[in-house]
């Protein structure tokens, strides 16, 4: 009933920043919303903080995988996170999703978050999670959406310039708190990171993650994407650069990456042998202490070096 008032108060008025309206809901999962603001609000995405936001102690890899990037968790250190997730994840389930959508299957539901979590950083197969579950693609695809609009999920894209043919479509399924991800499949040790079935989905999870961080918390749009043909060729990560430059990036949960992590960018080098897309120099983002030249066309970057020079870049493109 406010956004009324306050559309009839900004139509008089039209200076910029008159409010500044801020909740744990999302604005897009507001039921019977009658006045959107359309034209005269600019809406910001708050994700769990980045690893540049709390102090040292929880600007490291292993401390953001096992606890999480959310507010409570980064600034309470003595917080039971175990506690913290079982509740928000009642709270976010029974109170926002059943209020709003009054799901039929919400035993599903819950059962979809831990399938989804399992398989992070995978391409997104709507037809085997139906099946597991018993459910529709359809009903699939609706609670896929819900997730995706609550900030829990994000779909990573794939590019679709022509650098070949017959490019996979399908997106590929992340979490926007990778602490999520380690509570629901029960992760809780170190080893589990560097070694566990799941270490490389996971910090594959955690670059993307906070690469969503660093875009929305500029106020972009996050240009990232990822590249897959169907004869085998994958690179992780595609950042389309303002000019319309691609950066290809390669993942890997290495600390001492070797020549063969830059296979796939020298494949797709060869098929751009026209020049009809503008490749950058490869980076292979890792868990490397330095950054150091890999081939002639490719670099290694420890994965805080390769977050803090691309804040760098926006803040330069932008000014």
């Amino acid at each position: 009933e406010l956004f009324s008032y306050i559309k009839m108060i900004v139509d008089k008025n039209n200076s910029r920043g008159q409010y500044i309206l801020t909740g744990s809901q999302q604005f897009t999962l507001i039921k019977n919303l009658q006045e959107t603001l359309a034209g005269r609000a600019a809406i910001f995405s708050l994700p769990p903080m980045s690893v540049f936001e709390g102090d040292k102690s929880t600007q490291n890899y292993e401390t953001r995988a096992l606890k999480g990037s959310f507010p409570e968790i980064v600034t309470m250190k003595e917080l039971n996170t175990d506690v913290w997730y079982r509740s928000y994840l009642n709270t976010y389930i029974e109170k926002d999703i059943q209020t709003y959508f009054h799901l039929e299957k919400i035993s599903s539901f819950k059962d979809l978050l831990f399938l989804l979590a399992a398989r992070t950083s995978q391409i997104l197969n709507y037809q085997s999670l139906a099946n597991d579950l018993g459910v529709s693609a359809m009903i699939i695809k609706s609670w896929l959406k819900i997730l995706e609009s609550s900030g829990i999920i994000y779909f990573l894209k794939p590019y679709y310039v022509n650098l070949g043919s017959r490019i996979v479509k399908s997106p590929k399924i992340y979490f926007t708190d990778i602490g999520l991800v380690s509570y629901i499949t029960g992760n809780r040790s170190k080893e589990a990171l560097r070694q566990g079935p799941q270490a490389g989905a996971l910090f594959e999870n955690f670059i993307i993650q906070e690469l969503l961080k660093i875009y929305y918390n500029a106020g972009l749009n996050p240009p990232l994407f990822y590249y897959r043909t169907n004869n085998g060729l994958e690179i992780d990560l595609i950042i389309e650069r303002k000019q319309g430059a691609l950066l290809p990036c390669e993942i890997k949960l290495a600390k001492t990456p070797q020549v063969g992590h830059a296979k796939n960018i020298e494949r797709l080098r060869a098929l751009n042998h026209n020049k009809n897309i503008s490749l950058e120099n490869g980076a292979i983002v890792s868990l490397a202490s330095e950054k150091f030249p890999l081939t002639q066309k490719d670099v290694v970057y420890p994965w805080l070096d390769f977050f803090t020079e691309l804040k760098a870049n926006l803040i330069h493109d932008n000014q």
